[in-house]
């Protein structure tokens, strides 16, 4: 019985620090240039509609570049690293069941204002350029829109000449702060909602709330032989050990066992279940820094089953050394 807890006990205190405590597995996602890649990753959401973006038509012909060039100019030095460390937490509380869904809140504050200043007229040039060339017809309704000092509400929105781009440039700039002034300071969107936990789920969750005890129950255990056998204290020292020195190979065999399937079926099967829960672009972000939280766990997996192996050598030695009580 004592070697059957003594193995988990052993991993316990790795798992401990690398899968179960929050800060390590979130500086684990943020180490994986999650701030780099995060207004990719908004870019992606702005093209694919899960961020709505209200009353800007002249937005159609944006492409994913165009979204990535405009927020590099919007974001501000700051907004990246903090938004990332929030989302990191978010998707790791969905990713551990804590929550029923991936909500991620995006502090708009600086955004906003940048776009209503210094990076507004870069942002409408980018936008005008994702425009088609104007065709004879377009330039006719642009030029008596001009003449007539027209509002957009019925512009084609087209590459004009040069002579009309100030124009159209300052009706895009007119869109772009009305856009502006609608940004909330702050931006919640539903990215993910979780699906009904499987029989598998629920087992791993079962056993995460009683791995913490099995420390205390090896203590336990361990305490209940001594005590037993507290008259023979050589005895009492071999029977407590020899289970700790095999646990302590067990537990540092799972561990190599462990990171020798980490490339081969570890990650494949890690990116098929993030890919079902989260968005494909935050998945491959997420997925390398769980591999890489994993491998950490396994090193210190090998490290702890090797110092417990070693505790149970010395028992042994010193079942060895010390003399049997007369009588």
């Amino acid at each position: 019985m004592l070697i059957s807890t003594a193995i988990p006990a052993a991993l316990y205190f790795p798992a401990h620090r690398f899968l179960l405590t929050p800060d390590a597995v979130t500086q684990e996602i943020l180490a994986s240039d999650l701030s780099a890649k995060l207004p990719d990753l908004v870019a992606g959401w702005m093209l694919n509609g899960t961020i709505q973006l209200q009353g800007g038509n002249f937005l159609g012909s944006l492409d994913r570049e165009d979204y990535d060039a405009i927020l590099a100019l919007l974001a501000p030095s700051d907004w990246t690293a903090i938004q990332s460390a929030v989302i990191a937490r978010q998707a790791q509380d969905f990713l551990m069941d804590k929550t029923d869904s991936l909500t991620i809140t995006l502090d708009m504050t600086g955004i906003s204002q940048r776009l209503n200043g210094d990076a507004l007229q870069a942002v409408a040039g980018i936008i005008m350029a994702s425009w088609n060339d104007c065709s004879a017809a377009n330039l006719v309704e642009l030029g008596l829109a001009a003449a007539a000092g027209n509002s957009a509400a019925n512009l084609p929105f087209c590459r004009p000449p040069d002579a009309l781009q100030p124009f159209m440039l300052q009706i895009v700039e007119t869109g772009l702060q009305q856009i502006s002034a609608q940004i909330p300071p702050s931006l919640t969107i539903e990215v993910a909602q979780a699906e009904t936990a499987s029989h598998r789920v629920q087992l791993i969750r079962l056993l995460a709330r009683i791995w913490p005890w099995m420390p205390w129950l090896t203590l336990a255990i361990a305490g209940l032989i001594w005590s037993i056998l507290r008259r023979s204290p050589r005895y009492g020292l071999l029977a407590i050990g020899l289970p700790l020195g095999l646990a302590g190979v067990i537990a540092s065999g799972i561990s190599v066992v462990l990171v020798s399937v980490r490339n081969s079926y570890l990650a494949p099967w890690l990116d098929g279940q993030l890919a079902l829960r989260l968005p494909t672009d935050l998945a491959k972000v997420i997925s390398p820094a769980l591999v890489n939280v994993f491998s950490r766990f396994c090193l210190s997996g090998l490290i702890w089953g090797a110092a417990v192996f070693l505790l149970g050598m010395v028992l042994i030695i010193l079942s060895r050394i010390v003399r049997q009580p007369q009588g």
